[in-house]
């Protein structure tokens, strides 16, 4: 029997990627789960700490992504190739304050490229102010360079630093925080032009 071509569901349209909707089906068609388990793709982040199976990542998208209404988790997808290539996310959406927190993950080692990562980044940023009406959008890292990525490429502003904050690799590792505000975002020619 053929193995049925997954064919994407487009939320937001990009130019070398599009940022789609999360299934299922994405589980079983992609190496979304195997992600966290490779040491070199998450030097940077929380994960690798425990194993993830295709399993875990079915409970894990039941109870945390399709059931969150805090959350929007979207897939990073490679328009030429199609193949999803990672995840990113508007976390711990607070309407009442109008702040969420910004997160992603360039999975497929191939596609672990800045460009990628930027446009994703500008399509769901773009999103939380324009489609979600917050005021600030924010996020952290324990690496300073991304920070320093972060905020020269995207435009966020640094916040400061939550010392010891992430134990990982049997250390304690700072987290480097910074923000964009919608006044920021809107005056911004790299969110804003045609």
């Amino acid at each position: 029997m053929d193995k049925k071509k997954y064919t994407p569901s487009i939320f937001i349209r990009g130019e070398s990627v599009n940022l789609i909707a999360l299934d299922e089906d994405l589980i079983d068609n992609s190496n979304w789960y195997k992600w966290f388990n490779d040491e070199k793709t998450n030097i940077n982040t929380r994960y690798h700490v425990y194993p993830n199976t295709r399993e875990l990542q079915k409970e894990f998208f039941k109870n945390n992504i399709k059931n969150d209404s805090s959350k929007i988790q979207l897939g990073i997808y490679h328009v030429h190739d199609e193949i999803l290539i990672g995840v990113i996310s508007l976390n711990n959406i607070d309407n009442f304050n109008k702040n969420c927190e910004f997160s992603a993950m360039l999975g497929e080692s191939k596609y672990q490229v800045l460009k990628y990562y930027l446009e994703a980044a500008r399509l769901i940023i773009t999103h939380g102010f324009k489609s979600l009406g917050m005021q600030r959008i924010y996020s952290g890292t324990i690496n300073r360079e991304i920070n320093d990525i972060v905020c020269r490429m995207l435009e966020f502003k640094s916040e400061g630093i939550k010392r010891s904050a992430i134990f990982k690799d049997g250390n304690f590792h700072n987290i480097y925080t910074h923000s964009i505000l919608q006044t920021e975002f809107l005056s911004s020619k790299k969110y804003n032009q045609k």
